[in-house]
């Protein structure tokens, strides 16, 4: 999505005045304005943990041709290429860049999300801190590519819409390319195991805003990823769009000037079709031990129900609650915010994928556990 989930507008390079003002006041303030939640194994989560959602099985391996890119410190790069997710031509196009490191044996990886139609700041500073050091040398890294820059949920059709009827039939198409975009990050685990430098006990992901809201839905319909770091993400997707800003709330100024909804009519009329990418209904299945949940306080776009109740139906995991709004969070993972939030995410992965992982003591995590023991 646009205005929900990316912090988009200013560029890394080209800060406002009024960001930059944010970013000194993080600095003075030494990035203290966050609330950290431990997770606690003998806490269950307030929702029932869900049964695993019937999803379209893995297809064939990837059609992928690889092509080397160069060398990044010790890792070369990979250019990988497939067919959007998402429709279109159908004709390969750029979708992950892969960093091998050049050192023999088995290596953790870590999937790292685009933020889609957005800023690639925050993914590309993830990758730079995951292959950087002793650790990164054990760590390879699969970055999702976003070639086109497009969202994930086609805004320009949803306001030129003329009835409500075209208007879900927009929306059900848009959730089926977020739905699809999922199953493509499992494709791409698919390909990451057939490496043979790849450990399977030790895969994660990491995702910021929209990506964070695939990748939950991704790490809760496979039970493959041994870790995961989400970023200023939620569940019930018709309640973001119903709040966020932007280009969500020219969509809402549409619905309501064409067919006379109000917020909450247009609130019940999106929930059916978004339904079906709720990270929500599938988050039971994730160990809430192998999960970092950071969210903003004070977000206007992603609605503290919405950041609740996944993080409820994860079992309650680990959580950082950064002091700040949904894009100012995002300068904690610069220098302006003096890299903590970057910090906290990196060491999470390095902790979590050093070693097999093993069953919970008790609490909402065993079953989850036991399965990937096995």
């Amino acid at each position: 999505m646009k205005g929900l989930l990316s912090p988009t507008g200013s560029s890394p390079r080209r800060l406002s005045s009024g960001v930059v003002a944010a970013g000194l006041l993080m600095v003075l303030a030494a990035c203290v304005s966050h609330t950290t939640t431990p997770y606690r194994v003998d806490v269950m989560g307030g929702l029932s943990r869900a049964e695993p959602s019937p999803v379209r099985p893995p297809g064939p391996r990837l059609n992928v041709i690889e092509m080397a890119g160069g060398v990044a410190g010790s890792h070369y790069i990979l250019k990988l290429y497939r067919p959007s997710p998402c429709g279109g031509s159908g004709a390969p196009e750029l979708g992950a860049l892969a960093y091998i490191s050049g050192t023999p044996g088995p290596k953790r990886w870590v999937v790292v999300l685009p933020i889609w139609g957005s800023s690639t700041y925050p993914p590309r500073k993830l990758v730079a801190w995951l292959t950087r050091g002793q650790e990164g040398i054990e760590t390879n890294v699969l970055w999702v590519q976003d070639p086109k820059r497009a969202n994930l949920i086609d805004f320009p059709a949803l306001e030129e819409a003329p009835t409500p009827e075209e208007f879900l039939t927009v929306l059900s198409r848009s959730a089926a390319c977020i739905g699809a975009a999922a199953d493509d990050v499992r494709g791409w685990m698919d390909w990451v195991l057939h490496q043979p430098s790849a450990d399977p006990r030790r895969v994660g992901i990491v995702g910021c805003s929209i990506g964070a809201i695939v990748g939950s839905l991704a790490m809760g319909r496979d039970g493959r990823f041994g870790a995961g770091v989400f970023a200023m993400g939620g569940g019930h997707l018709d309640e973001i769009l119903s709040e966020c800003y932007g280009a969500e709330a020219d969509v809402r100024r549409h619905a309501a000037e064409a067919f006379g909804w109000s917020q909450e009519d247009f609130r019940r009329e999106v929930a059916g079709p978004l339904a079906m990418v709720d990270p929500v209904a599938v988050a039971g299945n994730i160990d809430p031990a192998d999960v970092l949940f950071i969210d903003a306080g004070k977000d206007s776009c992603i609605p503290a129900s919405s950041r609740d109740d996944l993080w409820e139906a994860m079992g309650r995991p680990e959580r950082v609650t950064l002091g700040y709004d949904h894009k100012t969070s995002f300068l904690s993972m610069t220098f302006l915010g003096l890299d903590e939030t970057t910090r906290r995410m990196v060491r999470f992965l390095d902790s979590h994928l050093d070693a097999a992982p093993v069953p919970s003591a008790a609490g909402a995590g065993t079953a989850a556990a036991q399965a990937k023991a096995e």
